[in-house]
């Protein structure tokens, strides 16, 4: 978490994004909420979600979005550190994408897709070998090759 947190920080100082998208296998916590049907998806965009459901369903890749806001947020406050990377035992993959979110500018569009339960395939489906599946790339490519979008911020992600 720290090493993407670092990340997040270095893309926006460098490039200036006006829309940030990460994917990692960042927490077990998501396959507690939606084991391996589909990705968590955290997000301060409802126009950027909707944009990645739909792109996620065009390249059969599932995303469930996933709730963020001031009361997870606040679960990884620190009495001894500026935050904590870790939050209380319930609520872990959206204290994890909340620890994330600290780590980007309030202007800028953010998702962070929890593709633990989906990133390796035990059987094998159509279009998925046995084994790590590179799932969320097909997104990604849909995503980047449509025409460019400056997403707005949802109101209750403000803070």
């Amino acid at each position: 978490r720290l090493v993407l947190g670092d990340l997040l920080h270095y893309v926006q100082q460098e490039y200036s994004p006006h829309t940030i998208i990460d994917l990692a296998t960042l927490t077990g916590a998501i396959l507690v909420a939606l084991g391996t049907e589909y990705a968590g998806l955290f997000s301060n965009s409802t126009s950027l979600s909707t944009d990645i459901v739909k792109a996620g369903d065009e390249a059969g890749e599932g995303y469930y979005r996933m709730p963020m806001g001031k009361n997870w947020n606040k679960m990884i406050d620190s009495d001894i550190a500026d935050f904590q990377n870790i939050g209380e035992r319930y609520g872990g993959s959206t204290t994890a994408a909340e620890f994330l979110y600290r780590f980007v500018d309030k202007s800028v569009a953010f998702a962070h897709l929890d593709i633990a339960g989906m990133a390796w395939e035990d059987k094998g489906k159509p279009i998925t070998p046995k084994g790590a599946v590179g799932f969320g790339v097909r997104t990604l490519y849909s995503l980047v090759n449509k025409p460019q979008t400056e997403y707005t911020i949802d109101k209750d992600m403000e803070y």
